[in-house]
């Protein structure tokens, strides 16, 4: 009888030691919020020049030659989904072409994002919002100085915000 509940033991034990480690290993699997990982949900929402963004984007269109330029450049091409006819890089030869201000094309192309060079209108904001697409305008540089403030807010702030190479 002594020997019965012993082997009872163990395998309680031995079950709940399984159960244990089950759960570290989940544990290990979510996912982090780190420079490996990322983008993640808790990384939202936001806000780049006064434009909040509230969750991750499912897709970005890129309405600027400039910004294609560096969003290339720092190989976060993998959520875009629609592009302007101006912009001509090689790269972005298999995305749709559409219209700057055609914002249901955008969003029906799995947009939720688009980028386009100066501050937005209200109008366009407006039109854009109705059709489910956050406008960030991100101002062109007009001087040296403001080069080097206009590519630290895109390559620091904008684009870690919303593209993740990793994804």
């Amino acid at each position: 009888m002594r020997k019965l509940w012993k082997n009872g033991v163990r395998r309680l034990l031995a079950l709940v030691c399984t159960a244990a480690l089950a759960a570290c290993t989940a544990a290990g699997c979510s996912p982090s919020n780190d420079v490996t990982s990322g983008v993640g949900s808790t990384d939202f929402p936001v806000t780049v020049n006064d434009v909040t963004i509230s969750q991750k984007p499912e897709g970005v269109a890129v309405l600027s030659a400039n910004l294609a330029d560096v969003v290339l450049a720092l190989n976060y091409e993998l959520p875009l989904k629609v592009r302007t006819a101006d912009c001509l890089q090689r790269d972005l030869d298999v995305l749709p072409v559409v219209e700057a201000d055609d914002y249901a094309s955008m969003s029906a192309a799995g947009a939720t994002l688009a980028l386009q060079d100066g501050t937005p209108t209200q109008e366009q904001q407006d039109a854009a919002s109705q059709a489910g697409v956050t406008l960030l305008g991100i101002a062109p540089a007009t001087s040296r100085e403001d080069l080097t403030r206009a590519t630290s807010s895109i390559v620091m702030h904008t684009l870690p915000a919303v593209f993740s190479p990793f994804s």
